[in-house]
């Protein structure tokens, strides 16, 4: 018998109702051509650590075939980190479904990782670290959860705080599925969380982006005040200074809107660009089309220019 583990199940990232589809489609007509792999428990009914999509699908269609690879570990943690590494080996899986299991397999890592040191065993990683010449302090960070995860997963830091504090939301499914398909990003599912948690507390909502706004509101309102008081020879150092730090922060948020341009025409989050443009060219019309160029063949001079102005 086979049985399903809750916790081992959740260790996998849904497919969406499309993908799964798919692979019905393709279990019904060809088969089930990858053994499902079990964990042999001795003593006790197998349990299921992949395949739990293929496995409902038998379920729902009775009469498929299938094979089974037993697999044996010496306890749970290390079948958690099996399922783990195996699911970070797929190649679509998303950005935040990355994180969550980088995540989530140093959780599993750090408590062997305890349990050894409290045997009396070294710390390897801080001992190699160490080697390297590394300051105290570089070693704390190289040596932290959040630095592992974002190398890993090949992010920020700050990133991967907000993935966590998205998997604490209780909207995490939604807004993560939001996430795989597209419809926001991660940036844009932590604004939602910060905002419904402010507005729980009873907090005015304020995420980072709105405080940036306001700052380059406050520095723009600021410049004006400048400008008017310079042609009116009213004028002194303090208010010179302010208004290069304000003329910086205008600077810059023009910086982050260009690159934030720049990425969503790059990548989507949900599919890699080829995908992304030749479904663009499926499915706009002539028309549409000639117009996209048009705007992005200004966009390019736009950027020549800022590039003339900027390498100055």
């Amino acid at each position: 018998m086979i049985r399903i583990d809750e916790e081992f199940k959740s260790l996998i990232p849904p497919l969406t109702d499309e993908e799964f589809k798919q692979l019905e489609d393709n279990c019904v007509r060809d088969g089930i051509r990858d053994p499902l792999v079990v964990w042999h428990v001795p003593d006790s009914d197998d349990i299921l650590i992949d395949g739990h999509n293929r496995w409902e699908i038998c379920a729902k269609h009775s009469g498929i075939q299938f094979n089974i690879r037993r697999m044996d570990f010496n306890d749970r943690d290390e079948a958690k980190l099996w399922i783990m590494s195996n699911q970070l080996g797929r190649r679509n899986l998303s950005e935040v479904d990355r994180i969550t299991l980088e995540d989530k397999m140093q959780g599993v890592l750090a408590k062997q990782a305890k349990a050894r040191i409290k045997s009396g065993a070294e710390n390897p990683t801080k001992k190699s670290l160490q080697g390297q010449g590394l300051t105290e302090s570089q070693i704390r960070r190289q040596n932290s959860t959040d630095y592992k995860i974002a190398r890993a997963a090949g992010v920020s830091e700050d990133t991967v705080r907000k993935v966590r504090a998205i998997n604490k939301s209780p909207d995490a499914d939604r807004l993560k599925e939001q996430i795989r398909s597209g419809e926001i990003s991660i940036n844009q599912a932590h604004n939602i969380v910060q905002v419904a948690k402010a507005e729980a507390e009873g907090r005015i909502p304020t995420t980072k982006s709105q405080k940036k706004r306001q700052e380059v509101q406050e520095a723009t309102e600021r410049n004006e005040a400048y400008e008017q008081a310079k042609g009116d020879g009213v004028i002194s150092f303090t208010d010179a200074k302010q208004n290069k730090d304000d003329k910086q922060t205008i600077a810059r948020s023009w910086y982050e809107e260009i690159k934030s341009a720049l990425k969503k025409l790059y990548w989507t989050g949900a599919l890699n660009k080829t995908e992304l443009f030749a479904q663009m060219r499926e499915t706009l019309t002539e028309s549409e089309r000639k117009t996209l160029v048009e705007e992005i063949k200004d966009v390019r001079t736009v950027l020549g220019v800022a590039l003339m102005e900027l390498e100055e």
